[in-house]
């Protein structure tokens, strides 16, 4: 154990908002505190905003494609830019670029390759608040000052950090759903495969298609399920085929070794179809594997309303909700099976449409903390519904609009106020102005 010796930190901004993530909760919750008159920056890690849908290359647009607010937003935009979305999938380009755009057009500062590593609190009379988040990067170690601050990170850093109460996998068994890594692949046409192509519609039979190709060439994926996402019918695809078991994303070293393994799992994959007896394959390419490993399980921070099982059972609705949700419970198999039919279940869980209420994007235990995305406050059951792209969009605007209007009328988050802000909030016909879709 070394002992670091003292320093001063150089403060870098002060903002009203400072959003921790730029993924697709965070880019949301951003332009949207920025179209709401907030000084607003977004810290991001890596090189690019959005996260799993970029950065990830996971941008399959689940539970979203329909929905108001700024899902509809983003879908127009990209149509404007000439930007084909194939059963809810887009083009990961297309979306970095159009995220920078509306940054920019909202006036939010970004900037990238710096981490968050510290949390800096005042501890008052009425608990703890967030003075200041601490990064490091190649400028070196700096300190950014908010007045409200969105933890939009995915797995809870800020909260954790803050010594707030998270959640963590399953609280049966202690285990978390595993990870995967996705690349993009191409080179054969759609018209020449489309019985290996996941169509959207619900059923397996092309992923099983795959899984026994993969099998018949001696190389069974981890994931029993492989999917192929349809980018465009000229041949190129979202190709998602790994599992990555027991990987804690607060783990560095597990992240690296499992980044590592999986990134060879795909590439000899790729290597063995091209080497199928069936010459269609064998002008298959690997365009690129993903930065990041795509985690499905991240610490869920404490909030004043926790969304459960129940909630997501019996179809609850709160008048202050922020969006709503109908996906599956989709619980991926947390040990390794050779039965497809095992690659991940809804648990026995039929899902109403429910909502989610702006009480669980507060945190119970920071006075100026607010969450978007798969590390709001809800249980295992709830988070494998709501972690999709069609509940943290909405959920980092609503939380971006929430933030901003606090800061406007010098507020603080409560569960008085979210309602007060949802109320003053309506349509003229009545709907949520903050998106119920």
């Amino acid at each position: 154990m070394l002992t670091e010796p003292e320093r001063s930190i150089p403060v870098a901004g002060e903002y009203d908002v400072v959003i921790c993530g730029g993924g697709p909760a965070g880019t949301a919750a951003a332009i949207a505190a920025g179209r709401g008159g907030a000084k607003t920056i977004v810290l991001e890690s890596q090189g690019c905003l959005g996260g799993i849908m970029t950065s990830g290359m996971m941008p399959k647009i689940i539970n979203g494609i329909g929905k108001g607010g700024f899902l509809k937003e983003l879908v127009d935009r990209l149509a404007a830019l000439k930007s084909e979305i194939v059963n809810d999938v887009c083009d990961p380009e297309s979306v970095k670029y159009l995220f920078e755009r509306l940054c920019e057009e909202s006036r939010v500062d970004v900037r990238y390759h710096t981490g968050i590593c510290h949390v800096l609190l005042d501890d008052g009379h009425d608990g703890s608040r967030i003075r200041a988040v601490i990064t490091e990067s190649k400028s070196g170690r700096e300190a950014w000052i908010g007045k409200l601050f969105v933890d939009c990170t995915g797995d809870g850093d800020i909260g954790r950090f803050s010594g707030c109460s998270v959640d963590f996998g399953n609280p049966e068994t202690g285990r978390m759903q595993p990870s995967s890594l996705c690349a993009m692949v191409g080179g054969v046409p759609y018209d020449r495969i489309p019985e290996f192509v996941h169509q959207g519609t619900g059923k397996e039979d092309e992923r099983r298609n795959l899984f026994a190709l993969f099998e018949k060439l001696g190389k069974p994926t981890s994931y029993t399920l492989p999917s192929l996402f349809l980018l465009d019918k000229a041949g190129r695809y979202i190709y998602m085929s790994t599992h990555q078991y027991d990987v804690s994303p607060f783990d560095a070293g597990a992240v690296t070794d499992a980044t590592i393994a999986a990134r060879k799992e795909i590439y000899e994959q790729i290597r063995a179809l091209n080497g199928s007896p069936d010459e269609v394959w064998r002008p298959l390419k690997l365009y690129a594997t993903a930065d990041r490993l795509g985690i499905r399980e991240g610490g869920r921070i404490k909030g004043l309303y926790t969304v459960t099982v129940d909630d997501i059972r019996e179809g609850r609705r709160h008048e202050d909700a922020v969006c709503s949700i109908s996906a599956a419970v989709d619980i991926h198999a947390t040990r390794p099976s050779g039965d497809s039919k095992k690659a991940f279940s809804d648990g026995g869980i039929e899902v109403s449409t429910y909502d989610i209420p702006l009480r669980a994007l507060i945190s119970k235990e920071v006075s100026n903390l607010l969450m978007a995305g798969r590390c709001i406050s809800g249980d295992f059951y709830a988070h494998a519904s709501y972690r999709i792209l069609g509940g943290a969009v909405p959920m980092g605007e609503g939380a971006g609009k929430y933030a901003a209007w606090l800061v406007k009328n010098n507020f603080v988050p409560s569960a008085g106020t979210a309602l007060e802000f949802v109320r003053t909030h309506k349509t003229q016909n009545g709907e949520q102005e903050v998106f119920h879709g």
